[in-house]
């Protein structure tokens, strides 16, 4: 494994965990995705700091609030 994934990796995860604590700390309201599960503001904005430092890595992201890229790609 790239040590530079590691690091962006953790970045995203300490970025990403400060979001959620600041929404959960100030009050979230709950939608409903298509399927009827639940998300929140934090789910979709720690999903897309995620995704913004996983970018870097040049793979594959597959992420629980974005639809999945087609079967040939994965």
């Amino acid at each position: 494994m790239n040590e530079d994934w590691i690091k962006i990796a953790l970045a995203a995860i300490h970025e990403a965990s400060e979001k959620i604590m600041g929404v959960y700390t100030s009050g979230f309201d709950v939608e409903y995705k298509s399927d009827h599960s639940p998300v929140t503001l934090a789910d979709r904005a720690s999903d897309q700091i995620i995704r913004d430092h996983l970018s870097q890595t040049g793979l594959m992201i597959i992420s629980e609030e974005h639809g999945l890229p087609d079967y040939e790609k994965r």
